[in-house]
């Protein structure tokens, strides 16, 4: 995430789709940037579908106690099931 704003950012909240997610920083000058990592377990419903659509919100409260927030979402393809054979005699 990147602060494109003109003032710090303090306190940075997820909701993403993810269990957990792992920050390194909590606090985000102007045009400062992290990278936050998360897991997320496929579900069987996922699988079925051929895909997962990957959707993260972050909100960050600015020196005002306003809260600004952005969403991303990618989605992700899941490959199918697959089996080769090769025959010879």
């Amino acid at each position: 995430m990147t602060n494109t704003g003109n003032v710090t950012l303090d306190d940075h909240r997820h909701r993403p789709m993810f269990t957990t997610v792992d920050c390194p920083v909590t606090t985000l000058a102007p045009t400062e940037s992290t990278t936050c990592t998360a897991s997320y377990t496929l579900t069987q419903a996922d699988v079925d579908a051929g895909q997962v659509d990957n959707t993260a919100t972050v909100t960050g409260t600015d020196p005002n106690a306003t809260d600004v927030t952005d969403t991303d979402t990618e989605s992700v393809s899941i490959p199918g099931p697959a089996i080769t054979l090769v025959k010879t005699a």
